[in-house]
């Protein structure tokens, strides 16, 4: 990856940094305060050491459900942040909390 400007803002993303976007791009939907089963796949088979994650999810009241555990499990090696949860409903008006927390 290459460094890139992230959704517009002024960050640079980093070359060790994987950010989590819309389902099979690596964002992630919470459905009944988990993660898809298809998300836990990938995240078991890929090679996590020096990466940084990004968690963020969609949800429809669930919030972030200690989703950002599960992936620290998942993902050893890696440094899991602080995640974004956006409730799915919202999403059109979620752009400056995204912005923050980027």
């Amino acid at each position: 990856m290459q460094n890139k400007t992230c959704m517009g803002c002024s960050r640079k993303v980093e070359k060790n940094e994987i950010f989590f976007s819309p389902y099979l791009t690596e964002e992630y939907p919470n459905y009944w305060g988990d993660m898809p089963m298809a998300v836990y796949t990938f995240l078991e088979n890929f090679d996590w050491n020096g990466k940084v994650i990004h968690p963020f999810c969609t949800h429809e009241g669930s919030g972030l459900s200690g989703t950002e555990g599960r992936i620290r499990n998942a993902c050893k090696g890696a440094t899991v942040t602080s995640g974004l949860a956006t409730q799915g409903g919202l999403v059109d008006h979620a752009r400056s909390n995204v912005e923050r927390w980027v």
